[in-house]
């Protein structure tokens, strides 16, 4: 089996068919593949959409599972997976007929990690913009893959393909449970055991930023605290182990704007301030937050945010950034800068 496609599924009933009708409409290959769909305890119609798939497909198998989160899905699926490689694919996304033959043209060039490129669109908008145009093809330094990783240029693994035999050799454990942050987690955790990478410009994969399925979207709870700052452990292992220290200050920025942006929406949610406060007091590890200086006028306010323990300005900031104005106006800047972008290498 060369390929395994996971696909995390939870409550998805309304998308979930546009997901997997995408992975059967593709371009033929020579590449063997299955499709795993990972149900984890959806309380929707789900699970039957996903059962019946499998009754039609042979090589599409359906598991259902007690709700863990999407790292346990994830977690599941490779335990499961017999591809050579893993691919992920969200349940509230898709991938364009290609999507298989850009990964068929990958694997000609050998290695243990790739990145891709990806069409990016808010709201279920018709307009598709390259997310990342600034990834060329060929083989990346170790150090510069971190980077895109620590501070969310390429954060996703659904953007990845990943060698299992690297995953089972190196043992590598994806042991925390976490709804936020969890994509940067698995990929530090790949990237402490210094994989073989390569990088492709091409672009098949559609994420729904904003998806109204997304954990993101619907809820920030405490527990989220909890996540960011085993997202902030990991990627600070990460720095330690491949020596990267110079990129220390601009991972600590990023996770301080992650704060604020959650703590945002905790607050918006209900969230007493006097936990959020309780949370910070009993992580002492993090009060790099209060130190941190950056350039920025948005960073600047973030730190303030943080240092004054200004939580009900930090539920304003949220209630501005998840607006469909918001994306909507963000969704035209980067489509724009993407067409003069493409005009400027042409």
């Amino acid at each position: 089996m060369d390929l395994s496609v996971i696909v995390a599924v939870y409550n998805h009933d309304k998308v979930i068919r546009r997901c997997v009708e995408s992975l059967l409409g593709q371009k033929q290959t020579a590449l063997s593949v299955e499709i795993l769909l990972i149900d984890d305890g959806s309380t929707d119609e789900s699970a039957g959409i996903c059962d019946s798939y499998s009754e039609q497909y042979d090589w599409i198998h359906t598991f259902h599972k007690k709700n863990g989160g999407c790292v346990d899905s994830r977690r599941y699926g490779i335990a499961r997976a017999k591809g050579n490689y893993i691919a992920f694919v969200d349940g509230d996304d898709y991938v364009e007929s290609d999507y298989l033959k850009n990964i068929e043209r990958a694997l000609l060039n050998p290695a243990d990690y790739y990145i891709f490129n990806n069409k990016k669109t808010f709201f279920l908008q018709d307009g598709l913009y390259v997310e990342k145009n600034f990834l060329r093809s060929g083989y990346l330094p170790l150090e510069i893959a971190a980077e895109w990783v620590l501070l969310s240029k390429a954060s996703a693994v659904w953007d990845k393909l990943f060698s299992r035999q690297f995953i089972e050799k190196n043992n590598i454990s994806i042991g925390e449970n976490i709804s936020q942050g969890e994509d940067m987690y698995i990929n530090s955790k790949i990237l402490m055991h210094r994989p073989k990478i390569y990088a492709q410009n091409t672009s098949s994969y559609v994420h729904i930023a904003n998806s109204p399925t997304s954990i993101f979207v619907m809820s920030a709870k405490i527990s989220h605290l909890e996540d960011l700052y085993i997202m902030y452990k990991t990627g600070k292992e990460l720095i330690d182990q491949l020596e990267l220290s110079d990129r220390k200050s601009e991972f600590e920025i990023h996770i301080l704007g992650e704060f604020v942006k959650n703590i945002g929406l905790m607050v918006q949610g209900g969230e007493r301030t006097a936990e959020i406060r309780a949370f910070f007091l009993s992580h002492s590890d993090l009060s790099f937050i209060h130190c941190v200086r950056p350039k920025t006028l948005k960073g600047k306010i973030f730190a303030f945010i943080m240092k004054s323990e200004s939580y009900q300005l930090a539920r304003v900031i949220a209630g501005v950034i998840h607006t469909k104005m918001y994306y909507r106006r963000l969704d035209k800047k980067v489509s724009d800068r993407t067409v003069l972008h493409a005009k400027v290498i042409s």
